[in-house]
């Protein structure tokens, strides 16, 4: 008389938890399975809160490739059989991107001379966090940051500060595409001239 052992499988999971990938890389999740009779197959699901028991894929090993900023979330493998099912540990899947600026500061700025200017950029998205720089490229030294911080103002800004300010933003994975604005000082006579000339 042969005797038929049947057991539950077990699933254990060899990806590291938390997953940290770069936008635009590819990532693989991987999964094993022992002891499972009767055999089975090993499932992939990732708990969005809109499809919660959708499967991904059959199989130890699921890639992501060109993985995006918007798959960041829980993944999970499990297998089960007639005996139960196993459930390895959770995988937080965390894509980190370069940071991107914005600015609703216009470009041309037209400031008069002596008075005060304010420029403004915001980082609109970044993954690790990052903070705002702020460089003049009409200095000597156009690497030269000449603050750090979303506002850079400028107190009885002077006709040579004329010029193109750029923003940026930067973090472990890169440099944001920075916004430039042209920062154009009037001397009052360049003022008046201009008002002049539309009448």
């Amino acid at each position: 008389m042969n005797i038929v052992l049947l057991v539950e499988p077990e699933v254990t999971s060899y990806t590291p938890n938390p997953y940290i990938v770069i936008e635009g890389q590819s990532a693989t999740l991987k999964c094993d399975m022992t002891a499972a009779n009767p055999n089975t197959s090993i499932i992939w699901r990732w708990y969005r809160t809109d499809r919660p028991n959708v499967v991904l894929f059959y199989g130890p090993n699921y890639t992501l490739p060109n993985i995006q900023r918007n798959m960041s979330g829980t993944y999970n493998c499990t297998a089960s059989n007639s005996i139960g099912t196993s459930e390895a540990n959770i995988i937080n899947v965390e894509v980190q991107y370069r940071p991107e600026v914005i600015s609703n500061t216009p470009s041309p700025y037209r400031v008069l001379e002596g008075h005060e200017c304010t420029l403004v950029c915001a980082v609109n998205a970044a993954n690790p966090g990052t903070n705002i720089s702020w460089k003049w490229t009409k200095l000597e030294s156009p690497n030269y940051t000449l603050h750090n911080g979303s506002t850079y103002t400028i107190s009885n800004v002077q006709r040579y500060k004329s010029g193109l300010y750029k923003c940026t933003a930067s973090n472990s994975v890169g440099t944001s595409v920075g916004v430039t604005i042209y920062l154009d000082v009037l001397c009052k006579y360049s003022f008046l001239k201009r008002y002049a000339e539309k009448l």
